[in-house]
């Protein structure tokens, strides 16, 4: 469908009373005919009127009627407008970058990515968004008051990305994604619980807390870099974890590392760790093929008791 607004015609219309009712005329290609689809209207505000089911790439002409007491007609001057060419499949990554974007978008699938937003965006609602399939993955970026997902949760995406989002909205997910990348959230507290079927995560740039993490089973691969994590306690669930980069954490408290036995790769470069908690784990955890420790910071030493 298209919509076609026309506002301000009316006091163009040449009347020295209030209509008995008033609406409009439209045309293709056309002059002015009385034979033309009409659109009634019997109040005069709102100054807007919706008109479904024209064609595409199209232009209409169109003019704001009003009806007096007496029967006659009087005309407003002429609107023209264009209704767009429908692309219903895009061919590559598609970028909606405000409100208006998502609104006005016809398009049903997308072939590659789908990026909603950009930097301090204003799109807060993609309820109605008429994409239904997307071939890559989806990006949501800068769009600090929106809190729902709409039909993105019901895509077959091969990665799900938010950045600089609200805190609140991980938590509304609702659907399937293997592949999960969150970054550059400052603030709050970032549910995480929602993502049951992730296997490869990557918390990146962050200031955010983040809780829920011990729900994810799946994950294999973590990319943690960049954040506040002080501790490895919330990550102990991760019973399938192969490889954790933890580098550039203010990292405190490492020992419940020591209990997770798929652990195979990890990186605790550039953290207020030392040598001496590095030498632990690696005791501890025998079955380490890497462990990566550059650039330390710590001086702390450990008293183990048998």
């Amino acid at each position: 469908y298209f919509k076609a607004q026309v506002e301000a015609l009316y006091s163009s219309i040449n009347i020295s009373s209030a209509p008995n009712s008033y609406g409009c005329i439209l045309t293709k290609n056309e002059e002015f005919s009385m034979e033309a689809p009409l659109a009634i209207r019997t109040s005069p505000n709102p100054l807007t009127f919706e008109i479904k089911n024209l064609d595409a790439n199209t232009d209409y002409n169109l003019w704001l009627y009003a009806i007096d007491k007496n029967g006659a007609y009087h005309l407003s001057t002429k609107y023209v407008f264009s209704t767009p060419e429908i692309v219903f499949d895009y061919e590559g990554d598609l970028a909606l970058e405000t409100q208006d974007d998502v609104d006005n978008c016809l398009i049903v699938t997308v072939s590659g990515n789908l990026i909603i937003g950009k930097e301090n965006s204003d799109i807060t609602d993609i309820s109605k968004l008429s994409i239904t399939a997307v071939g890559g993955g989806v990006t949501i970026k800068g769009c600090h008051a929106l809190n729902d997902f709409g039909p993105v949760s019901d895509y077959n995406l091969k990665y799900l990305e938010l950045d600089d989002v609200s805190p609140s909205l991980p938590y509304q997910w609702d659907g399937n994604v293997s592949d999960l990348r969150i970054r550059n959230i400052s603030t709050g507290i970032v549910n995480l619980s929602a993502f049951t079927d992730v296997v490869n995560i990557t918390l990146q740039e962050n200031k955010c807390g983040f809780s829920g993490l011990e729900k994810l089973k799946k994950v294999t691969d973590a990319v943690f870099s960049h954040n506040q994590f002080t501790t490895t306690d919330d990550i102990d669930g991760m019973s399938m974890l192969r490889n954790l980069d933890l580098s550039n954490n203010p990292l405190a408290n490492v020992n419940s590392l020591t209990d997770m036995t798929s652990i195979q790769k990890i990186d605790l470069s550039e953290t207020p760790l030392s040598e001496t908690q590095i030498r632990y784990l690696k005791n501890m955890m025998p079955e380490i093929v890497t462990l990566v420790s550059d650039n330390l910071t710590g001086t702390a030493t450990l008293s183990v008791q048998d």
